[in-house]
């Protein structure tokens, strides 16, 4: 009996975490359809089924739910990125080993991955969400240094313009959220590979 009572204390507990999740889904869609900020209180609560004010039960604020969807994407993707550049292998191999892990991030978290790409000039202007912007800069930082030390090594040419170089490869990763589908015509092992060889066929000494 006292077990029974247990449980039954434990459901609303339950059915409230479970509704929170479900509206922060909600929101993570239409963020990554819209921008955070044209996506409204009102459009989250109506495809919720509930009363805007209503939210306010579960979220103090919008910028709670968006605090709650991008932290604990943008500061393990972070540390990923200085994992492998801070290893052992040569640059082309750290660059390669880059790119996969940020085109297999594009497929398990496609709507993340846009939130945090398209409302970087929010975020840059947030000081709540200063921590974004901050990681943004430290990865463009990781990339770039990948291509000094292939530079230095004489694995990637020396009369490109870095800075030009890497802003073209993240926007060629980047750009790539809005037109692949896991169940399309490709798959992103060819999506990798055909990348990979794109970039290493301009990088590589001649």
């Amino acid at each position: 009996m006292p077990k029974e009572v247990a449980t039954a204390e434990r459901s609303p507990t339950r059915r409230k975490s479970g509704r929170r999740e479900e509206i922060l889904q909600i929101a993570r869609t239409l963020f990554a359809e819209k921008g955070f900020e044209a996506a409204s209180i009102r459009e989250i609560g109506d495809a919720a089924g509930i009363l805007s004010g209503s939210l306010y039960y579960h979220f103090a604020t919008k910028d709670d739910m968006l605090d709650e969807l991008v932290r604990p994407f943008v500061l393990p993707l972070l540390k990923q990125y200085e994992v492998i550049a801070h290893s052992d292998a040569e640059a082309p191999d750290r660059l390669r080993q880059m790119i996969q892990f940020g085109l297999q991030n594009l497929v398990q978290e496609p709507d993340l991955l846009k939130i945090v790409a398209n409302d970087r000039k929010f975020f840059a202007k947030s000081e709540r969400f200063s921590y974004v912007e901050e990681a943004w800069q430290d990865i463009f930082q990781i990339w770039y240094g990948v291509l000094q030390d292939g530079v230095r090594q004489g694995q990637f040419r020396s009369d490109l313009n870095l800075h030009i170089t890497l802003r073209m490869i993240i926007e060629l990763l980047n750009g790539t959220v809005d037109w692949f589908r896991p169940d399309g015509r490709f798959t992103i092992e060819q999506v990798i590979d055909t990348q990979v060889e794109l970039l290493f066929g301009g990088l590589t000494p001649r």
